[in-house]
């Protein structure tokens, strides 16, 4: 009974674990030499030849055939002598199928039994592939130089001296330093100094000698590694002049070593002590091995007590006969049954939850010889995932209603972060369709906002403390929103998270930039105000401090004229007059550019007053041109294109009288000895249209933009007189009786003006 229960240990072991890369044995030596394998593991079929012929029957010739005759008596040879010395067992063998030949490493270590027997357990490794690369001997200096530089294992070289010369890259890697002179006497762990001496001192001595030996190797940073050699005496060999050790770091196999070694009292002690129920079934749904939880669920007092006992015996036939047709399908399918929820009634009458796992237990064969079962009582988890459903339910429930976006950020103990959950409101409020596999909101910020965003999340998460924080975000499709993101931190662990909501504040932020806004203007309005009555209050000083000596000039000239008219002397009078004359002409332009100033300062200031009536425009029209353009000095008229029917406008006639003038003036003052301009009428349901168009020298197109402004003169009539204030004031009084004016012209062939006013005026 105990041989079977060791057994069925061993292939739940087996089941549970997994092929393992490394062949698990055991083996006895008896005392006329004689190899005996209790067991094998499976993976034997990956290394040795022959594993396609193997059952338990045959298992010592299938190995012992396989060795080399060569080497057959120094692998018994070095059992033998391990067996004698209670010490570990460490031999390199080769096995060979037909022309094919490897290289296999045996280690183990004794374990006494209580017959006065010993049993070895420990592993066989296929290490071929690591002999191949093996750099112990070497041709010529050039060849050992090139595997130095390029050797993947550590190669490292001592003289006649004992003195380390040459290190290999990969040596010195192992070692954890740059170079030669940084390894020292303390390097080797201190337990492990005398072994290694010892070793070095035989080579020395015997050239042909070759030892494999381990040892603890302290790095600088102290960490403590395991270390594997093979000695190569060369000293003779005059490109090398030294003692060859190939190193490995082997930490790693060691550590394997040692839980090789304890695995079967961990795993065995594991089955025993798992919060699981765990048992064995034999083919007749009879349990055969029960560990200690299922024998408390059970109620039974011992294993002996529960084993032999079919469900039938322990459970209600309800859940029996479910149970067994489970069990047998098992058998028949070889499937396992994996976490298989299960409500089962248990001889206490609680009904209670289980996740289920039944796996086939099947031999060297194939042949599946019963079942393992593992079961874990799941009733509370059961209800608490229920309770955490609806805790879900209720939170998406509530993500999805609240006006932001919901989320859960975890802080990871590195500083590193994602989200946990991002509610689908992302997209909707701020157009971002959210990578829910990247989930990394900082490509989202608005790029002048990034770093101060950057710089609170850091502070934030560094110091674990509420989040408040505004900020922009720019969607896939470049619209820019404001948004508020507000979170407080619960702490886990190494773990942070952070439970808050991005609200949308675009509209706020709007509110506020246009309050900020309307409040410059109004400083704006106000200093303009300012400015504008400081203008307002210089215009009308200047013009009143300007008219009267302009009057006393006039008047003067009026009198000098009268004197000059007296004179005798006709060529003096001539010139005096000519003067006078000029004089004449500057003061009139002067005054006429004080009252367009004055004109312009009214306009601005809205002080303009409206004179509205209803007029004949056509008659305001034929009084313009009879005051002003009927008997010219130049002999030139203006042509006069009316409807024969008027109509009553309702507008200001001051006004229209100011505007139609003074683009006549234009008209003729800059088409000197050219055809007579034109001035044209035409009616519309709801507006009349005016055109006046010339023929003179027209307006370059670079000055057309700037014609409106004020002071502005086009380059080609700066050597003819004019102020730079006509047609804004114009432009203004258009405006101001509700109309517009445009113009079309071409350098050097003329220029149209087109006025268009409302019929009947509205403020």
């Amino acid at each position: 009974m105990k041989v079977e229960n060791e057994l069925k240990t061993d292939y739940f072991l087996q089941n549970t674990v997994g092929y393992s890369q490394v062949v698990m044995f055991q083996l006895k030596l008896s005392e006329e030499g004689l190899i005996n394998f209790p067991y094998v593991s499976k993976a034997i079929k990956y290394i040795f030849f022959k594993a396609e012929q193997f059952t338990f029957q045959q298992q010592t010739s299938v190995y012992l055939d396989a060795i080399l005759k060569e080497d057959y008596q120094g692998f018994i040879s070095s059992l033998q002598k391990a067996q004698q010395n209670s010490t570990d067992w460490l031999y390199e063998f080769r096995i060979q199928h037909n022309d094919e030949i490897r290289w296999i490493e045996v280690f183990a270590n004794p374990e006494d039994e209580a017959d006065g027997t010993i049993t070895w357990h420990g592993y066989f490794k296929n290490i071929t592939q690591h002999k191949v690369k093996d750099g112990t001997f070497f041709e010529n200096e050039s060849i050992f130089t090139k595997l130095i530089e390029k050797s993947t294992e550590g190669i490292v070289i001592v003289n006649a001296e004992n003195r380390l010369i040459e290190m290999s890259n990969s040596g010195k890697k192992i070692f954890g330093i740059e170079t030669v002179a940084e390894y020292g006497n303390n390097t080797v762990h201190p337990d492990d100094f005398a072994n290694l001496s010892s070793a070095f001192k035989q080579v020395y001595t015997n050239p042909d000698y070759t030892p494999t030996v381990r040892f603890r190797c302290i790095k600088p940073n102290g960490e403590i590694i395991w270390i594997e050699t093979n000695f190569n005496n060369k000293l003779a060999d005059p490109s090398i002049k030294g003692i060859v050790m190939n190193v490995r770091d082997i930490t790693e196999q060691k550590k394997t070593e040692q839980l090789l070694k304890n695995e079967q009292n961990l795993l065995r002690s594991i089955i025993d002590n798992l919060p699981l129920n765990v048992y064995v079934k034999d083919l007749e749904s009879r349990k055969t091995l029960i560990n200690k939880a299922e024998l408390e669920y059970l109620g039974f007092k011992d294993e002996k007590e529960g084993l032999g006992k079919s469900d039938f015996e322990t459970f209600g036939e309800e859940f029996a006969k479910t149970f067994v047709e489970e069990d047998q399908s098992v058998f028949k399918t070889g499937k396992a049954i994996i976490n298989k929820e299960t409500l089962i009634e248990d001889p206490s009458k609680r009904r209670v939850w289980y996740l289920l796992s039944k796996i086939p237990l099947v031999n060297e064969n194939g042949i599946v010889e019963g079942l393992i079962g593992i079961s874990v009582d799941i009733t509370q988890q059961k209800l608490v995932q229920e309770q955490l459903s609806a805790s879900e339910l209720m939170f998406k429930n509530l993500a999805e209603n609240v006006p932001g976006v919901v989320y859960q950020l975890c802080v990871d103990a590195d500083g590193k972060s994602h989200f946990l959950f991002l509610s689908s409101k992302m997209e909707e409020i701020f157009g971002i369709n959210f990578d829910h596999k990247e989930r990394n909101i900082s490509k989202y910020i608005y790029q002048e906002d990034k770093q101060t965003y950057l710089d609170s999340f850091s502070k934030v998460t560094t110091n674990k403390i509420n989040w408040n924080y505004e900020g922009r975000l720019q969607s896939d499709n470049g619209e820019i929103k404001w948004f508020q993101g507000i979170s407080s931190p619960t702490v886990i662990g190494d773990k942070t998270y952070f439970n808050g909501i991005l609200l949308d504040i675009t509209e706020r932020k709007n509110s506020e930039e246009a309050k900020k806004h309307v409040r410059q203007l109004e400083l704006s309005l106000e200093k303009e105000k300012e400015i504008n009555l400081l203008k307002s209050r210089f215009i009308s000083f200047a013009s009143h401090e300007f008219r009267t000596p302009l009057a006393t000039i006039v008047t003067s000239i009026d009198i000098l004229g009268i004197y000059t008219s007296m004179l005798e002397n006709a060529d003096i009078k001539s010139k005096l007059q000519h003067h006078l004359d000029r004089v004449t002409s500057q003061a009139k332009r002067l005054t006429e550019m004080l009252s367009d100033v004055l004109l312009l300062e009214k306009s601005a200031n809205d002080k303009i007053t409206l004179q509205l009536e209803h007029l004949d425009i056509i008659n305001l029209i034929k009084e313009i041109n009879l005051q002003y353009y009927h008997e010219r000095k130049d002999a030139r008229t203006l042509e006069l294109i009316l409807p024969e029917v008027g109509k009553s406008v309702y507008s200001d006639a001051s006004l229209l009288h100011h505007i139609i003038n003074n683009l006549l003036d234009n008209a003729f003052k800059y088409s000197t000895n050219k055809p007579n301009p034109c001035l044209s009428l035409s009616f519309e349901e709801q507006s009349f249209s005016i055109k006046i168009k010339d023929y003179g020298i027209g307006i370059p197109k670079e000055d057309q933009e700037n014609l409106f402004d004020i002071f502005f003169r086009a380059t080609n009539v700066l050597n003819i007189d004019g102020t730079g204030l006509g047609l804004n004031i114009t432009r203004e009084f258009t405006h101001k009786l509700g109309g517009t004016i445009t113009f079309k012209s071409e350098e050097g062939k003329g220029t149209e003006f087109t006025l268009v006013f409302p019929m009947q005026y509205h403020s």
